[in-house]
C-alpha cells in the first residue's frame, strides 16, 4: 500500500478462526525533497480468543480492568493490570502519557510517558489535566518495555 503525505488511514484485518495470529510489517518512506529514505521493521501478535487460553509459551499479554468511565475531577480511578501468557518476573509499572497542546501555534504532541505507580493496581485521583491522557500498565527488564496494555483515557461522558 502506498499513502502520500498528509494522508490519514485506517487499516482492519478480518480473521476467521480463533489462535494467535503473527503480522509482519516493513514500512519504507522517502523524503520528497531528498534521497533518504528510512525503513522499518515490525512484528505484531494478535491472539484471537480467550486470554486464559493464551499458551504459557507466548509472550506476556497485559490487559485493564476495572476501568469504569466516567471519571470526574476528584473521583479515583481504580485499575488492574492482569497478564496472560508467558510470565514475565518484573514488576508491573503504571505509565500516563498525556497530549501537550502548545499554547502559541496550538500544536498537539504526544508527550513522554512518565511513570506514576507500581504494582498490579492503579489508585489515582483524577485531576482535570487527566482527561488529554491515557493510562497504561506495562512490564520492563531494564529499559525494555516486555509487555503493555492499551492505554486508557479518562473522561466524565
Amino acid at each position: 500500500m502506498t499513502l502520500t503525505p498528509g494522508l490519514h488511514t485506517h487499516l482492519n484485518w478480518y480473521f476467521s478462526e480463533p489462535g494467535l495470529y503473527v503480522l509482519s510489517f516493513a514500512v519504507s518512506a522517502s523524503r520528497v525533497d531528498t534521497s533518504v529514505q528510512t525503513i522499518a521493521y515490525a512484528t505484531v501478535r494478535f491472539f484471537l480468543g480467550d486470554l486464559a487460553d493464551l499458551p504459557e509459551t507466548e509472550p506476556t499479554v497485559l490487559t485493564i480492568g476495572g476501568f469504569n468511565p466516567p471519571y470526574f475531577v476528584g473521583d479515583t480511578m481504580e485499575l488492574s493490570a492482569q497478564r496472560y501468557g508467558a510470565e514475565l518476573g518484573f514488576e508491573t509499572t503504571w505509565l500516563r502519557q498525556c497530549l501537550v497542546i502548545s499554547p502559541e501555534g496550538g500544536s498537539v504532541e504526544v508527550g513522554q510517558a512518565e511513570a506514576i505507580g507500581v504494582g498490579d493496581t492503579l489508585s489515582h485521583s483524577i485531576v482535570e489535566a487527566d482527561y488529554l491522557c491515557q493510562f497504561r500498565p506495562a512490564v520492563f527488564d531494564g529499559d525494555i518495555e516486555g509487555a503493555t496494555a492499551q492505554g486508557v483515557q479518562p473522561s466524565p461522558w
